[in-house]
Formats: C-alpha cells, structure tokens, sequence
C-alpha cells in the first residue's frame, strides 16, 4: 500500500488530534486541516466509521489511531526520526505511546470524561462515584508519566526530540483545562510542554483549533 496523495487531518479543537496536527506542521507536510463538528457527524463517519478523531488522509489510504497515524507521519517525513536513532530509541517510542493510548487515554481518561459509556448505574451517585475513581486513576498515571520522564535531557528520551514528546502535550492540556489539575507538580513533564509551546509547529496546529472555534 503506497503513501501518497493528497493529505488531509481531521481534527478537533482541545482533542489529542493535536498531536498528528503538531507532527505534521513540524515535518513541513503539506496537508489541510479540517475542523469536526460533532452536532455534524455524518462527514465524520462517513471517513471513519467509529465517528473519532483524528483521521489522517493520505490519497486513498484512511488512517485512524494516533501511535499508527504517528507511524504514517514517520514514513512519509524519516528525516525527521520521530520514532529516534535506532532500534533501542523505536522500541521505547512504540512503548510509549501504547501506554499513553491504552493505559493513560482509553482506560483513566475516557472514564472520567465519558462516564456513561463505563457504566448502566446512571443514578447521580453511581456517576459521582465513578467520576471520583476516574479522577484517582488518571492522576496516578499523570505520577506515573512524570516518574518514568528521562531526567538526562530536555526530552522524554532524555536528549532524543520524539513524537513521544507531542504526544504528552494533549493530556497536558487536558490535566490543566478540564480537570483543573496544577501541572507544576508535574515540572519535568511541564517543562516539555513548555519546549513544545515554543516551536512553530505549535504555534500553527494551535492557530488552526482557534480558527476552528470561532463562529461560522
């Protein structure tokens, strides 16, 4: 299956479809953007047909997932070395990014944002129990993630910049705007974000969600 084409991101402000967004603007991928509107969803689903975000298009090729949307952005940028040097520096991105999808995404985070999918008990106790162990669960892995953070360098890698490092800037954002959480306690982990919020690619993939948002 050849990569090519026309590229095209489906994307949702606030969402980790700022992830892709950021990898593309920073690989220098031309691609256009475009904003989901969830009251919308016919022309989401008719793209993926689990109706999320992000979708990455490239020609006739549908990509959905983060870490294999991130693996379509490396083989069409490798200059770049998303995914690092070499075969230890693979090994512990496609780590990292499975634990950020299934342990810090999909099993803590999406409880607490959409609790209704977790449970039948739809009583305002059952919700506000659940949500109370959602909030536990995600902020032991936030624990977890500033822990196992490389302290040798500025990166997740330590020295390495990877897409593990634009990966983290979602679920920051997420911890600070949703949950009110204080991120400094988090410093080797706000310190990234920091180094990220720098760069141009940011600047660009934020420019395009502030677009996305104001009134058609």
């Amino acid at each position: 299956m050849a990569l090519s084409g026309k590229i095209g991101l489906y994307f949702f402000p606030g969402s980790s479809s700022i992830f892709p967004h950021f990898l593309l603007y920073h690989c220098n991928i031309p691609f256009t953007p475009q904003a989901v509107r969830f009251q919308e969803p016919s022309s989401l689903i008719s793209v993926n047909n689990k109706a999320q975000v992000p979708v990455l298009v490239i020609g006739d090729n549908v990509v959905t997932e983060n870490p294999a949307i991130a693996h379509a952005i490396n083989i069409l940028a490798p200059e770049k070395h998303l995914f690092g040097h070499g075969p230890a520096e693979f090994i512990k991105v496609c780590e990292w990014m499975n634990w950020i999808s299934a342990s810090l995404h999909a099993q803590a985070w999406s409880p607490y944002k959409r609790p209704f999918r977790f449970t039948t008990d739809q009583s305002a106790e059952g919700q506000a129990a659940l949500l109370a162990k959602s909030e536990q669960n995600v902020l032991e892995q936030f624990s977890r993630l500033e822990k196992t953070l490389d302290d040798k360098g500025p990166w997740a890698l330590g020295e390495t910049f990877t897409a593990v490092d634009v990966f983290l800037l979602p679920f920051f954002r997420l911890g600070r705007d949703v949950m009110k959480t204080n991120m400094e306690v988090y410093p080797k982990w706000t310190q990234i974000v920091s180094r990220l919020l720098e760069m141009k690619a940011a600047k660009q993939a934020l420019g395009d969600e502030e677009a996305a948002m104001k009134p058609s």
